[in-house]
């Protein structure tokens, strides 16, 4: 994944030293984590790959970039055939999404980011417990892999799925659900100043929101958890220059229920989920 982010950054920045992966990065070792030895094995080959971007990048060597970038976006593919049915949708759908990243390649941007000559205001996070209506933004920090950084979240449409909207779901599965919701989010980062924040920051992609519903008739309403990617209700990849688009699925146990609020109580499923909301949308 490091390698389509640096094209992402930039992509927004128009830096070429924001291409290159940086040095703390290459020195992580993922492959002992994984279980299966055929993932391990494709984790191997990315880092393999990382290693040798940073070295094609200082020489200039095209013909290299461009055979890495087909060489990770084969192995991006390996990753989610294997991760299918086994890992959740949200890693899945974001693995799908990089790969037209690869394909895309190295691309300068038309209108790069650049540093104001003037004194940047300072970012005010919204109090925790904010009350927002669809639409409205909250700004929220986050944290993963010891980097930190403060993001806009948007809940920008909570909407009854449709029939062609879950043809994905086993229609028994289906049955015990009342009724499924879309909750769609955007997420951007938002920087005192790009040039030196950009690698500071935790990746937009590690972002994989867990919500709190409420139902018009107070009838139990939580988000569910699917194995495999659910076209209707993907997730794409963010940049700095663009926000990353989400979207997670809550479920009723009434026919007739609708959603009326969502309470993000986490950036990740990692750990505790805490029982109360950081940040409310009401529709």
């Amino acid at each position: 994944m490091e390698i389509a982010e640096r094209l992402g950054n930039y992509a927004a920045t128009g830096n070429e030293s924001d291409l290159k992966i940086p040095a703390e990065d290459l020195a992580m070792t993922v492959t002992p984590h994984y279980g299966s030895a055929a993932l391990g094995k494709l984790a191997a080959d990315s880092e393999t790959a990382n290693k040798a971007w940073n070295s094609a990048i200082d020489s200039k060597n095209s013909a290299e970039e461009k055979r890495l970038l087909a060489s990770q976006k084969t192995t991006f593919k390996s990753m989610i055939d294997l991760c299918r049915g086994v890992d959740s949708g949200t890693p899945i759908s974001t693995y799908e999404s990089y790969l037209s990243t690869f394909d895309n390649g190295i691309v300068k941007p038309q209108n790069p980011l650049v540093t104001s000559s003037t004194t940047p205001k300072a970012i005010v996070l919204t109090p925790v417990g904010t009350v927002l209506k669809v639409g409205d933004a909250a700004t929220l920090e986050f944290a993963n892999g010891g980097e930190t950084g403060k993001f806009k979240y948007t809940v920008t449409a909570i909407d009854q799925a449709s029939a062609s909207d879950l043809t994905e779901f086993n229609s028994d599965d289906l049955k015990k659900i009342g009724r499924v919701f879309l909750v769609r989010a955007e997420v951007q980062p938002e920087y005192t100043d790009i040039t030196t924040d950009i690698d500071k920051y935790p990746a937009v992609d590690y972002i994989d929101p867990q919500y709190l519903a409420t139902s018009s008739d107070g009838s139990a309403a939580s988000q569910l958890i699917t194995f495999g990617s659910v076209k209707a209700c993907g997730n794409e990849p963010g940049a700095a220059d663009k926000p990353r688009k989400l979207c997670a699925l809550i479920g009723t146990t009434s026919k007739t229920a609708a959603i009326t609020e969502v309470g993000l109580r986490s950036l990740t499923p990692e750990g505790t989920l805490p029982d109360t909301a950081l940040y409310s949308w009401k529709k």
